[in-house]
Formats: C-alpha cells, structure tokens, sequence
C-alpha cells in the first residue's frame, strides 16, 4: 500500500516537472491553436459589437441632446421675434400719434381739427367708420381729412362713431380746380375719380394736381383731390375726358381728422 501511494506522489512530481514540456507536446500546440482561432473571431466581433453598441448609445444621447437645446434655441427666437413685433408695433403707433398731433396743431389749410382712428371698412369700399360721434361734437356733412389730402364727408352719425362717406363713393361730386390753370370743373366719385366738364380748349396735363375749389359748399376749399393720370379729347365732343388717381391711399388710412 505504501510503494502505491508513493508512486503516485512521484508520478504527480514528474507531471509537474514537465508541465511546460507538456505544453510543447504537438497535438497540445494544435489544440491550442485551434481553439484560438475559433475563439479570436468571436472574441473579436464581441468587442466591435459592444464598440459599436457604445458609440450609438452615445450619438443618440448627444442626438437628444441637442433636439432639446434645439427647441430651447427656436423657442427663445419666437419669443425674442414676437417681442420685436409688438416693440415695433409700439414704435409706428407713436410715430403716428406723434405726425397726428404735428399735423392737428399746424396744419396747411388752417382748420380746427378732430383726430378720429379708423375702426371699420363699408364692404363696398365706399365708406369708413371712425371712432368719433355725436359726444365729440360731430356733425353730419362735415369733411373729412388725412395729411395726404381729401378723404370725404361725414355721412351719418351715432353717439360714439360715425360712417364717412369717402370721395370714391359714386353718389360723391365735388367742385374742383385745376391747381396749374385754375380750370374748374366737377370731380365724380367712383372706383376711378373722373373731372368732368373741362372745356375741350383747357389746357391740361398729366400729373396736374386737383383741388377742392372755393365753388364747393359740401367740401371745405382748397383740399387735395387727386392728380390728373389720363387725359383724351375729341374734336366733336364739347369736354375733355380726365381721370384723376386719388391723393390719399384709402387702403393704408388708419387715421383721419374732421374740420370743424
């Protein structure tokens, strides 16, 4: 029993003493060669699975990240934009209360004046309601005016607003004056301003400017109507056809003042 034990004890010496000898044994060198070949593969597409899988997680983090910061920006611009808007909004409502008190305290004509916003639009083009009535003194049949010339007449009157009848209205004549020849003759309201009864031998021009003339007992004298843009004559007829473009731009009137 002895001598057993004892040569297995050597026998476990020996393999000891010889492991590395063992390690250089063909059939080991083999089997370890093929298992590293085997296993390099997939040792290798391990890491550049879980490189790869690092990097996205870490784009779409970043991707997040900056969507967030993104929408933070575009919101701040649409506050910053919205701000500008009603500052510039501010700005034009004073530049124009301010030319509005200039022109009411000393305007061309001489006349006595009443500011009034414009609040509506008649739906045929032909009238406008302003935010001024019967508390404010206002009368019907008084003219009305902006600093580019003659807007029209007060036409009807309620206690807080009154509707204006513009010089576009159709129903609207007005006794006018050549400026450069002082020929008279009628202006008629309409879509496009007409001057009628000028003699076939006046002299006119395009371009000539059209005044309310001292004649007028609805307009008060001496106001801008228009200019002269097409002028025709014929020989057989008695008077000159004339178109007038407006003085004033009734589609950017936002205020008007009424003569008193």
């Amino acid at each position: 029993m002895f001598v057993r034990v004892s040569f297995v004890i050597l026998l476990v010496i020996a393999l000891f003493l010889n492991f590395f000898q063992v390690g250089k044994f063909p059939p080991v060198v083999f089997l370890r060669s093929s298992i590293q070949v085997v296993a390099y593969p997939l040792e290798l597409i391990s890491k550049k699975t879980a490189e790869s899988a690092l990097k996205t997680s870490t784009f779409l983090i970043r991707a997040k990240r900056m969507e967030n910061d993104n929408q933070a920006l575009k919101e701040r611009i649409n506050k910053a934009e919205a701000q500008l808007l009603i500052l510039e909004s501010v700005k034009n409502e004073n530049l124009l209360l301010r030319s509005a008190v200039a022109f009411r305290g000393s305007n061309p004509y001489g006349f006595s004046l009443i500011p009034a916003e414009v609040v509506s639009r008649g739906g045929d083009d032909f009238s406008i309601v302003i935010n001024r009535g019967e508390d404010d003194q206002v009368k019907t049949g008084q003219t009305v005016i902006c600093r580019q010339g003659l807007v029209g007449r007060i036409g009807e009157v309620s206690r807080y607003t009154s509707k204006v009848d513009l010089i576009t209205d159709p129903a609207v004549t007005i006794s006018s004056v050549l400026k450069r020849t002082a020929t008279f003759g009628v202006v008629r309201g309409g879509r496009v301003l007409k001057m009628d009864y000028v003699s076939e031998n006046a002299s006119v021009e395009a371009g000539e400017l059209v005044l309310v003339s001292s004649a007028s007992s609805s307009f008060a004298r001496g106001l801008p109507i228009g200019s002269v843009s097409f002028v025709s004559k014929k020989v057989e007829d008695l008077f000159q056809n004339i178109e007038l473009v407006p003085a004033v731009d009734f589609s950017k009137l936002d205020m008007v003042f009424i003569c008193q």
